[in-house]
């Protein structure tokens, strides 16, 4: 009697019934999953179908789906797919059905990858050398797959971590320059001497009009633009041709408002060429801008999951927390609970893709502006941060200042000076630390 191939049914049917209740949970299936990693037939057509819906960034509830095969005049099962209409997957659960569906297709795959070379070994045309080679690399190719769309698992042994631990140190004293060029820097040594570059979670707070954006900005155009590293701007509170414009402004040096009114005060002929140089090199950057009616906080983190996946985003920008949508839950929080809860999911998807944060935060009025205790729900995003930036403004408005009030990774605070030109949105790299 022939052995029955591994197979999950009720943990296929749990990711596709999630996906037609929640759509925007499909990036995050789709991150572990492929079309033939389903077993059952049905279930392969469905999730292709979503694949291709979502891809075009269309919405893959079972309606779409249903016209969508329709449409290309593809075999399906119909009472299947409604079957999957109502009491699909639990959302917090998608991630270990998605595991369950590909740990059995990649038990299949050895199981066929071992029933093709013990064929091989019978037939004797190829050398024992040459077969256990095609199986190495094999057995490679599977094992890669599994461990990046699987997570390992999260309890280390002492001799593991002390085993990665040495190695990781021993690698860096060895190969330093390597591990300076693997760190995600910018121009601003000053700021990086002591942070050591972008950590996992960043946080930037100020208050309304002092010019966090502009920060953000400057550095991601250092990011995608300077160091080509793919960054996603994540932007919630302006429209896209007012952010575009900026980014245009920083990158050329020239006045915000001649790009916006194309009324320039120098040389018009030479000023608009280094807008046009600029708007070349942003076209050949992986920098990527949303527009701002994307607010909610399940939109982002889908988006994040895409990008990661399409353009192997490793720096995301978030603008800003506070106007961020609420979803249901949220209404029956308190503020500051809601916003660390947002943090968390920011970061544990991030995590997932080895992405570096950044969370734009606004400060209330009050006597902590300066510091990060004027920021709503301080605490919360406090506790979540590994390092906590602060911009202020001099009282006669002349001068902006950026103090790093928390450094998980080192000492703190410390004050700078920015070189802050506002006609320009630049700021500069010659920053001038303050008591």
């Amino acid at each position: 009697m022939d052995k029955v191939l591994p197979r999950c049914l009720e943990a296929e049917v749990a990711v596709i019934g999630c996906i037609f209740d929640y759509p925007d949970k499909a990036f995050q299936a789709m991150s572990i999953l492929d079309t033939e990693d389903f077993y059952f037939r049905k279930n392969k057509v469905l999730f292709k179908a979503i694949k291709e819906l979502t891809t075009q960034g269309i919405d893959a509830n079972h309606i779409a789906v249903k016209d969508y095969l329709e449409n290309k005049q593809l075999e399906f099962d119909v009472e299947h797919l409604y079957s999957l209409e109502e009491g699909g997957g639990i959302p917090s659960m998608l991630d270990a059905h998605a595991r369950m569906v590909k740990e059995k297709s990649t038990l299949r795959q050895l199981i066929t990858l071992c029933k093709q070379k013990e064929n091989a070994c019978y037939d004797s045309q190829d050398s024992a050398s040459n077969l256990i080679e095609t199986i190495q690399e094999k057995l490679c190719d599977i094992s890669l797959e599994h461990v990046q769309k699987i997570k390992k698992d999260l309890v280390k042994s002492p001799t593991e971590w002390v085993g990665d631990l040495i190695q990781n140190i021993e690698y860096a004293f060895e190969n330093p320059n390597e591990k300076i060029k693997e760190s995600i820097t910018t121009s601003y040594k000053d700021l990086e001497q002591y942070t050591g570059g972008a950590r996992n979670v960043n946080i930037l707070s100020a208050y309304s009009g002092i010019g966090k954006t502009a920060l953000a900005l400057n550095m991601a155009v250092q990011y995608a633009v300077k160091s080509r590293i793919p960054t996603l701007y994540l932007n919630y509170e302006m429209a896209i041709q007012e952010l575009s414009n900026r980014v245009v402004s920083i990158l050329s040096d020239q006045k915000y408002k001649s790009i916006e009114t194309g009324i320039y005060e120098g040389e018009h002929v030479a000023d608009i060429e280094k807008v046009r140089k600029a708007y070349s090199e942003l076209g050949e950057s992986p920098l990527y801008l949303t527009h701002n009616d994307g607010k909610s906080v399940a939109t982002s983190i889908s988006l994040i999951e895409k990008y990661a996946l399409t353009h192997k985003i490793k720096m995301v920008f978030v603008d800003h927390l506070l106007d961020i949508s609420p979803d249901d839950q949220s209404f029956k929080e308190t503020e500051y609970i809601t916003f660390g809860r947002y943090i968390q999911m920011f970061k544990e998807v991030c995590s997932k893709h080895n992405i570096k944060l950044w969370i734009l935060v606004q400060q209330g009025r009050s006597d902590n502006r300066g510091t990060s205790l004027g920021v709503q729900g301080s605490i919360k995003i406090l506790q979540k941060a590994d390092q906590f930036l602060v911009m202020s403004q001099s009282y006669d408005k002349q001068s902006t200042y950026l103090t790093l009030d928390k450094n998980r990774h080192g000492s703190y605070p410390f004050k700078w000076k920015l070189p802050f030109n506002k006609d320009t949105q630049k700021i500069e790299s010659n920053w001038q630390l303050t008591k």
